[in-house]
């Protein structure tokens, strides 16, 4: 008695598309890993940002919502990149908005225009 399995090319297929996904969903989660990671520093050394939680300007959550704040910006990316549309005058706009309202801070400087574009940079790269 012979038996005879067909591995023909629908398990093959299959098998190599569910590969792809796998290492793409890999690769997927570590970019956002890294990106989570640059926005953290980009957010940390911000000067405004960090005189403002240092004094406490929202009160004894400062430290708090600068993280939220981070969580905010990697949310409004998706990877890979270029499946989701971010504006950088959106990020800039969320960063003005968040200082003001929580921090009751106006800037008057380029300091948020300055941090979009470096976090645009890294979303880009």
């Amino acid at each position: 008695m012979t038996i005879h399995i067909e591995t023909g090319p629908t398990l093959g297929s299959a098998l190599i598309v569910a590969a792809k996904e796998f290492w793409l969903a890999e690769a997927m989660e570590e970019a956002t890993a890294k990106f989570t990671h640059a926005t953290a520093l980009i957010i940390h050394s911000w000067t405004a940002l960090d005189i403002a939680v240092q004094n406490e300007w929202a009160g004894p959550e400062s430290s708090n919502i600068r993280d939220w704040l981070g969580g905010v910006i990697v949310d409004l990316f998706s990877f890979p990149p270029g499946e989701k549309t971010v504006e950088a005058e959106d990020v800039e706009e969320i960063l003005l908005q968040v200082m003001e309202d929580e921090f009751e801070l106006r800037l008057e400087d380029d300091s948020a225009y300055q941090v979009c574009q470096v976090l645009m940079s890294f979303a880009d790269g």
